[in-house]
């Protein structure tokens, strides 16, 4: 099967006729149901990306809605949405339609397993009330080239970029003590990563020395899981020195 791209106003439309002729044409194609995301439509948290989320779930329960007909059980088909930066209008896109269609409506909302201290913060209705930042990275200064900018040993292999760069929190003592990089949180940022390396530029009278670690507060923490083979979990996020108590495995 093979789809055209098409502006994001018309990603998908209830009254389009194109899909549902050609699923009308695949007298051998069995249906499981129909699957969207609404973050490529909506972005933060206006009153007009709220409506657009909302549209485009919208869509696709109107699809599921025409496609009943060729499914083998309407019961068991799936009608699913992303729902991490939009949990509550999705939800109540898929409540209304599920208490009146047939099928099993599922919000699949990565980022409510693992909040981040970028993106989905700056946009979901619940951080600060039930989400916590539950990815992090530790990245250390392996070179000092001029004051002001110190080069960290973790790059686009190690942390996810696409979204946002990750956010410099604190420096770290050997044992784990948190110190600021500045008065404030725009006193440090990272402008850039290549391969393996972050930039971080400070304040130049902030101490940063070679061998200091960094603590790295993740955006779009849905994309650090393809970089990992194994993912350490830890005791609690917010200890100086947090005990590792499993690995998970990633599997891509």
């Amino acid at each position: 099967m093979t789809w055209q791209r098409v502006p994001a106003d018309r990603m998908l439309r209830a009254d389009d006729k194109a899909l549902p002729a050609w699923a009308a044409g695949m007298d051998a194609t069995a249906f499981a149901g129909v699957a969207g995301y609404e973050g490529a439509v909506a972005h933060g948290r206006s009153g007009d990306a709220l409506h657009d989320a909302g549209a485009f779930v919208a869509d696709l329960v109107a699809l599921h809605e025409t496609l009943l007909p060729r499914y083998d059980d309407p019961a068991a088909a799936i009608v699913t949405a992303g729902g991490s930066a939009f949990p509550d209008v999705v939800a109540d896109v898929l409540a209304e339609a599920a208490a009146r269609l047939p099928g099993r409506f599922v919000i699949r909302s990565g980022a409510s397993l693992i909040h981040d201290e970028g993106y989905y913060r700056s946009v979901s209705p619940f951080d600060g009330a039930g989400l916590r930042p539950a990815a992090r990275a530790i990245a250390r200064v392996v070179s000092t080239p001029e004051p002001g900018l110190a080069l960290l040993d973790a790059g686009k292999r190690d942390v996810p970029y696409d979204l946002d760069l990750p956010v410099p929190l604190a420096r770290l003592d050997a044992d784990g003590t948190r110190h600021p990089l500045g008065t404030s949180t725009t006193d440090a940022r990272i402008d850039a990563v290549n391969d393996q390396h972050a930039f971080l530029r400070t304040d130049p009278a902030v101490p940063v020395a070679l061998g200091d670690r960094v603590l790295l507060g993740l955006s779009h923490p849905c994309t650090i899981f393809d970089k990992w083979r194994l993912l350490p979990v830890v005791a609690d996020l917010d200890d100086a020195d947090p005990l590792i108590v499993e690995l998970i495995e990633t599997r891509f």
